[in-house]
């Protein structure tokens, strides 16, 4: 009796040994798991806080689908542009307006460049066609030299504006009075272009992300072949910086448009928004929080965060993409630079996969 008795209380007191410190661990992996949350709170935290390098309060957004059929070249896209945007100056409490074929966030395209030195960067930079005003619109600082003018235009020098991401990376940081060219092969010889600006950084990516190197030309200097083989891949989107609520512009842009041209329609207009949501504008000015909108032509249409897409095989070094039917070979480097999948979101449209002999 006396032996199991003992047994009994050895049993016991390892019982509340065992439980005490099970009771320890617990506490010690709640305060672990407390300590996490707060880290990952304090993260998000400060990446909502990173500036972006853009300004999005009091814009409004929107694309514009420039049919060749009705716009067979530059010259006629750019019509349509400095007609629509005097008309969208005119409007009353617009303060400026631009079209651009991205925005700064949320979308890519890569065009391969040739550097001062004849050598190309190892990965392709972003490439946005824009018109004057467009850095103005949308908050983006101008460091050095100047913005497009209305000079800018075919028969002129071609001119661009890197970003300072290009300049550090690529010219030693002093980029003005430097030139560069589009590389788009053989079969599409493309002039040289002098830097006239600098402009500073945006995280395309989001906070997580640096700012790629990223090339500005205008709009109005893009070839005839090279602007076809954009718009079959991105919009020309339309952006208005507003005074006062941006909801109450919504039919006020609408009509805009159709007096500057009725047979363009007007696809996803939206406030421009930091996080990339898609904030559409109702007929009746009403906001609605549109953050899965049907897939349209350019793309995911969702807004959120591109994913870059890898080269197709076989696409070589430099990347080219030959297009069919007209012997013009673009330099799109696969159409999207070979980066780990870290970009949440709606799948980008990948260029070259999409051109004919690449496959899906």
């Amino acid at each position: 009796r006396e032996l199991a008795a003992g047994a009994r209380l050895g049993t016991s007191a390892a019982s509340q040994r065992f439980g005490r410190a099970l009771v320890v661990a617990q506490a010690a992996l709640a305060a672990l798991l407390l300590a996490s949350s707060a880290l990952l709170a304090h993260s998000l935290w400060k990446r909502s806080r990173v500036e972006l390098g853009f300004d999005a309060s009091g814009v409004i957004v929107f694309r514009l689908n420039p049919a060749a059929a009705l716009y067979p070249d530059t010259a006629a896209v750019q019509r349509l542009a400095d007609h629509l945007l005097e008309r969208l100056r005119a409007e009353p409490g617009v303060r400026d307006a631009a079209l651009t074929t991205n925005l700064p966030i949320g979308s890519q395209l890569n065009v391969s460049v040739k550097l001062p030195d004849g050598s190309s960067p190892p990965e392709a930079p972003q490439y946005r066609a824009v018109s004057a005003q467009s850095f103005a619109t949308f908050g983006m600082p101008l460091l050095a030299g100047r913005d497009f003018a209305a000079a800018d235009r075919a028969g002129g020098e071609p001119v661009a504006v890197v970003n300072a991401a290009f300049a550090r990376r690529y010219l030693g940081g002093d980029a003005i009075g430097q030139s560069l060219k589009v590389d788009a092969g053989d079969d599409l010889p493309m002039p040289a272009m002098r830097i006239v600006g600098v402009v500073g950084d945006v995280r395309q990516f989001g906070p997580q992300e640096d700012a790629p190197p990223t090339v500005y030309v205008p709009l109005a200097q893009v070839p005839d072949a090279l602007l076809d083989l954009l718009r079959q891949f991105v919009p020309l989107n339309a952006a208005v910086r507003v005074d006062g609520a941006p909801a109450l512009y919504a039919e006020r842009m609408r009509a805009a448009l159709r007096e500057v041209d009725p047979r363009q329609g007007v696809a996803g207009l939206r406030l421009f928004d930091r996080n990339t949501r898609n904030v559409e504008l109702t007929a009746e000015g009403r906001v609605l929080d549109a953050s899965a909108p049907p897939a349209g032509r350019h793309g995911s249409g969702d807004g959120r965060l591109a994913r870059p897409c890898r080269p197709p095989p076989g696409a070589g070094g430099a990347g080219r993409a030959a297009i069919a039917g007209g012997g013009v070979a673009a330099a799109f480097a696969g159409a999207f630079p070979v980066r780990p999948s870290r970009h949440r979101g709606g799948p980008a449209r990948c260029l070259a996969r999409s051109l004919p002999g690449h496959g899906a």
